[in-house]
C-alpha cells in the first residue's frame, strides 16, 4: 500500500485497517519467527523503516488482543 498523491510514504502516518482475527495472528506469527537482521536483508537500504522495538511492540499488542478474545 500507498499514499496516492504523494511523492514519499509518511511511515509514522497513522492508518486504520480492517483485519480478521486470523489475519491478525499471521502477522504476529510471523513477528515471533522472523529476525531483525532477516528483516534488514530484505530492505535493499539495509534499515527497515523501524526498530527491533517496534517489532516487538507489534508482536505484544497482536498478542493482547488475540488473548483478549480467548
Amino acid at each position: 500500500m500507498k499514499e496516492i498523491g504523494r511523492k514519499r510514504i509518511n511511515y509514522d502516518s497513522i492508518v486504520t485497517v480492517e483485519l480478521s482475527l486470523r489475519e491478525l495472528q499471521i502477522i504476529k506469527d510471523a513477528c515471533g519467527v522472523s529476525k531483525f537482521e532477516t528483516m534488514r536483508n530484505i530492505w535493499d537500504t539495509k534499515n527497515p523503516p523501524y526498530t527491533f522495538e517496534d517489532k516487538d511492540k507489534v508482536r505484544a499488542t497482536a498478542s493482547a488482543i488475540l488473548s483478549s478474545y480467548m
